[in-house]
């Protein structure tokens, strides 16, 4: 590893230089330092995503816990429930109607260009952008793009746009994001948890008849 590529904050590149000093029985405290550094360059990278997205308007991330406490529970203890009420496919959040798509259906999502929802991926809330291109917010900051045509979105590690593996209610392979420039969103559904969106946004596609 060329210590020229290392980053000068926080003396890194002095532990690098003082490490590779020494002798091949530190390779495990080799190993461990570079660890530790790319997961330094990991977060580096999610708060400089997180400045310019509240430089550019797309900073307001979802704080909701996926638990919310209440006065009353059972015992007089504190009670515990989901932050919605679910009734059959759809969800009441906030007040607001969230409908659950239909596995393997396709849907538009209409959404403005200066205009965000929210959704959720299973219990975890999002919030979506209508920017160019549009654009995902997890609830720890983290911003993702979509791409023309066909996005693939869940856990695994070859998705398209891959989700944080702490959301493990997200499924490796949850839903396909079509976005084409001046069209609305085309969102299918494909995991075993649901993906819930605004009912004033959704719009169903016709459905083709066969005889």
């Amino acid at each position: 590893l060329d210590i020229k590529y290392i980053s000068r904050d926080h003396d890194w590149r002095s532990v690098f230089e003082q490490i590779r000093s020494r002798s091949a029985g530190h390779r495990r405290h080799k190993h461990t330092l570079l660890i530790k550094y790319l997961q330094y360059l990991s977060f580096r990278k999610r708060l400089i995503e997180f400045i310019y997205a509240r430089k550019a308007g797309l900073g307001e991330t979802d704080e909701l816990s996926d638990l919310t406490l209440f006065p009353k529970g059972k015992g007089g203890e504190p009670g515990l429930r989901m932050p919605w009420q679910q009734q059959d496919d759809n969800v009441v959040w906030r007040g607001m109607k969230y409908v659950r798509l239909s596995l393997g259906e396709c849907v538009e999502l209409k959404i403005e260009k200066a205009q965000s929802i929210k959704i959720l991926l299973a219990k975890h809330s999002f919030r979506l952008f209508g920017t160019t291109p549009p654009a995902l917010i997890d609830q720890n900051g983290v911003m993702y793009f979509f791409r023309g045509g066909r996005n693939t979105v869940g856990r695994h590690p070859e998705s398209d746009i891959t989700i944080d593996g702490a959301f493990r209610d997200v499924s490796r392979a949850h839903m396909i994001v079509e976005w084409c420039e001046g069209e609305p969103l085309r969102f299918t559904d494909l995991s075993s948890r649901g993906t819930y969106v605004p009912a004033e946004c959704l719009r169903r596609l016709p459905t083709p008849f066969t005889d």
